[in-house]
């Protein structure tokens, strides 16, 4: 909430309903240094306007006592200023007040100079001067007890070794009366023309010639007057701030001592007397929200404002439309309706009743902003004071179904049997109270759309619910990774925060498979899902849907990202993925899958062998056969008998014990028609 601060020219009036008799309200003496044998004195008094007639403080001389310390004693007849007596600004410009016939509370300022002359041959060491004024038409206070010395006295010391000097002077304000149980700062508004350091403190307040006044039970100089957490006041600056929580008048006396280069040159005392009431006496007071802060249960859709002062009823427009309530996610919630509470018979009210179009339903802070509503203002009392545009009130709203806890994706990866879908999982929701449980939401993006978590993918009800397989997704695995989130919904329909983001595994063959070619380069995307993972390859012919998925046996597992990977032997279509293993094995992440060709190779038979031991032609041959694992040979004679047979030939029979001439051969391959032929042995 923003406080009210008050420009105050330190005096302070009292106020007990209409007064008739002529009461001073405060005053000071302030002192100018003119030249080095006069100083300018300046007496401020403030009258009270209900007064008896015979009073005219506009053409009265008042007199001042002075006294040196070395014990001159004089005095100084002081004059009043031209036009003094002009009655300060009421918070009600259009409403009368006392000082021109009406009711409403009203002070004159009244001012009054005189120019000392400091006598001829004072010794210089006799130049501190003490200027003073009494009167006895205090107003009855709470916090002075007026069986004892109860008039006014303020006074001014001025240190005439140090020139130029002169008094702080004060600025003027409105009347000063305010409301109770609502903060208040009295902003000291001093102006000091000689660079002097200023130090504030309250002191006692005196009476006739500088007696100290008696205190009433419970109230002290540094605290005249009841206030929930005390009277704070800056001594550098002079501002005091406290809230009051009694109808009273009390008395402050605030002490500003001038200081140069760390000596005491000067100090005035201004007697300070101040009004806490409640009713119209707070009708100077601009209204705010009555405090910073109010707290509300979770749920309400009704929502009561109280006001630091009255409103007119008129001034609420029934839309709302002076308020803006904000959610602790800064989003704004639309208000239905604005109600005064309840209109007396002067149409005013204390308090606003909002009726929201949602409920409080997330623990945290919202703020309720004031603005200008449809009629071109804030809400506003009789005085036409209307609220401040940004006033801010704080809505503490508690007992909401609350879980904060992020979640925890721990596999996301292309499904195992259909490369177009992928699977995600996630852990138990740590501590949830699952009684608040409303549903999973899953979220998802992809690196080539490019479009972010803008809406949710899918909604899952089911508490026992670990496991989502989302199926075709807008682009498929194999042209980009696609990331989730997860997190999940309440049953005041608060989410928690996203969980940490996993994406599959892509796969890559770059360059491009060339059937010809006995090797692919594959390179993949990092899987985050656990820490250092090991990639293994998989492969299996694709024709064969049934078929396993292989492990080549000459690849061990990497931490790398690429890899050479030397094709299989056997001719046809394969595909390939790329896997990793959680390291507690519960999980397992796929890659989307490539594919990649084995060119068939055509296996043509050496027709002669000389197996003499030379090197050349010492084993019967087959041209590609290492293709064609497994592959089973016959070779017979010319009379159709077996002279050697073997179910997986590798190109390493030598016929040494075959004569020489002519022999048939069938070649069974694993796949496809016999090979059959002739070859000569020749020695």
């Amino acid at each position: 909430m923003l406080r009210k601060s008050v420009c105050l020219l330190f005096f302070i009036l009292a106020y007990n309903g209409v007064l008739k008799a002529c009461h001073v309200a405060g005053g000071n003496i302030t002192c100018a240094w003119l030249s080095p044998d006069m100083i300018k004195v300046r007496l401020t008094l403030f009258r009270e306007c209900a007064c008896n007639s015979g009073s005219d403080w506009g053409t009265k001389t008042f007199t001042i006592g002075a006294k040196n310390n070395c014990g001159v004693v004089s005095g100084l007849d002081v004059s009043p200023l031209p036009a003094t007596g002009m009655e300060l600004p009421s918070a009600c410009e259009t409403e009368a007040t006392t000082c021109n016939g009406g009711s409403r509370y009203g002070v004159d300022m009244y001012q009054y100079d005189g120019i000392f002359v400091i006598p001829p041959g004072t010794d210089t060491s006799c130049q501190d001067w003490h200027f003073t004024f009494s009167t006895g038409a205090r107003n009855i206070s709470s916090t002075l007890n007026p069986t004892g010395p109860y008039g006014l006295f303020v006074d001014c010391y001025f240190n005439g070794r140090y020139q130029p000097n002169s008094s702080p002077r004060f600025q003027t304000m409105q009347i000063p009366a305010y409301c109770i149980r609502e903060p208040v700062s009295l902003i000291v508004n001093t102006q000091e023309q000689d660079g002097d350091s200023l130090v504030y403190s309250l002191t006692t307040a005196q009476s006739g010639s500088g007696f100290p006044c008696t205190y009433n039970p419970g109230y002290t100089p540094q605290s005249p007057a009841q206030s929930t957490l005390g009277i704070t006041l800056d001594p550098l600056t002079g501002n005091i701030s406290f809230e009051p929580t009694q109808v009273e008048n009390v008395v402050f006396v605030l002490k500003v001592e001038e200081y140069r280069n760390g000596v005491l040159i000067g100090y005035v005392k201004n007697d300070i007397q101040l009004v806490l009431s409640a009713g119209n006496i707070c009708d100077n007071v601009t209204p705010t929200y009555r405090q910073d802060t109010i707290a509300r249960n979770c749920g309400a859709v009704g929502l009561r404002v109280p006001l630091s002062v009255p409103v007119n009823c008129y001034t609420v427009t029934p839309t709302a439309s002076e308020f803006r309530l904000y959610h602790p996610e800064g989003k704004l919630i639309p208000i239905m309706k604005a109600e005064p509470d309840t209109c007396n018979a002067s149409n005013r009210s204390t308090s606003i009743t909002l009726t929201l179009q949602q409920p409080l339903a997330q623990n945290g802070y919202y703020y309720l902003v004031s603005r200008k509503g449809l009629d071109g203002n804030t809400f506003g009392n009789k005085c036409d004071k209307y609220m401040k545009e940004f006033d801010t009130l704080v809505i503490a709203v508690s007992g909401c179904p609350d879980y904060q806890t992020p979640m925890q994706l721990v596999n996301v990866s292309v499904d195992s049997l259909n490369q177009n879908a992928t699977y995600v999982q996630w852990l138990d929701p740590d501590t949830l109270n699952y009684n608040w449980f409303s549903a999973f939401l899953l979220w998802r993006r992809d690196n080539l759309l490019n479009t972010g978590y803008q809406r949710v993918l899918y909604t899952e009800n089911d508490p026992a619910a670990r496991y989502f397989v989302d199926v075709y997704p807008e682009t498929l695995p194999r042209y980009s990774r696609i990331y989730y989130k997860v997190n999940l919904t309440l049953s005041n329909l608060v989410r928690n925060s996203y969980s940490n983001e996993l994406g599959t595994i892509r796969l890559e063959n770059n360059p491009p498979d060339i059937p010809e070619q006995n090797t692919l380069s594959l390179q993949w995307s990092p899987y985050e899902g656990w820490p250092a993972p090991l990639y293994l390859l998989q492969y299996k012919k694709q024709e064969d849907l049934s078929q396993e998925w292989l492990f080549p046996e000459s690849i061990a597992g990497t931490t790398d990202t690429m890899m050479e990977y030397t094709k299989p032997v056997k001719p046809g279509k394969y595909q390939a993925r790329i896997l990793t293993i959680s390291p507690n094995t519960r999980y397992r992440s796929y890659s989307n899958w490539i594919s990649f060709e084995v060119a068939k190779r055509e296996v043509k038979a050496y027709n002669v062998v000389t197996p003499n031991g030379d090197g050349l032609n010492d084993y019967f041959y087959f041209e590609n056969l290492e293709f064609y694992p497994g592959s089973k040979l016959q070779v017979f004679n010319r009379w159709g008998q077996q002279v050697y047979s073997h179910t997986a030939y590798n190109n390493d029979w030598e016929p040494n014990d075959l004569e020489e001439g002519s022999y048939f051969y069938t070649l069974l391959l694993p796949e496809g028609e016999p090979l059959k032929g002739m070859f000569a042995v020749l020695r």
